[in-house]
């Protein structure tokens, strides 16, 4: 029998394999634990299939793209499911000046400052705190959007000891 193997933490398609007959129920076969039988959906460039709550779903894959915002500063996406924002390119621009690297900087800080924002209602509404790693993560874009920080970059998301974003249980 033909099942399907998915990451223990991304839940990502990692590929096909034969499921080991059962021993001890004829015709049966044991299940590997992150497998399944359900065959995962075709995906396109920049796409991975991620099983999750039982079915399988399309997300964006930019692992390992770099991009550059409107001011000339790069960034390279390091986790599945993350989308590059609209008025980044992935052609590297001209130089830019340090207003125009501040400016973009703050755009980006606003973009995930939103982000937060609906991990912290997803909180309200499962009634469960907002956890401290998220708060921290606010305070230090709400610098960067003040003008208070000397950060060049946006602060990554808080993240679990296994690498995957650290988004709080229950939400």
């Amino acid at each position: 029998m033909q099942i399907y193997n998915y990451s223990s933490t991304t839940g990502e398609y990692l590929g096909v394999s034969a499921a080991d007959p059962d021993p001890r129920n004829q015709g049966e076969y044991l299940m590997p634990a992150f497998s399944t039988v359900t065959t995962p959906p075709e995906i396109k460039d920049h796409e991975a299939a991620v099983f999750v709550d039982g079915a399988w779903q399309t997300v964006p894959d930019y692992r390992g793209t770099t991009w550059w915002r409107p001011d000339g500063t790069s960034y390279t996406i390091t986790d599945i499911g993350i989308s590059p924002f609209k008025n980044h390119t992935s052609t590297e621009p001209p130089a830019a000046t340090a207003a125009r690297v501040q400016a973009a900087l703050v755009k980006d800080a606003l973009a995930a400052l939103a982000e937060n924002d609906m991990v912290f209602i997803r909180c309200g509404k499962a009634g469960i705190p907002y956890p401290e790693a998220w708060s921290t993560r606010d305070e230090a874009l709400r610098e960067i959007v003040r003008g208070d920080s000397q950060s060049t970059e946006i602060p990554g998301y808080p993240r679990t000891s296994a690498g995957a974003i650290a988004y709080p249980e229950g939400t």
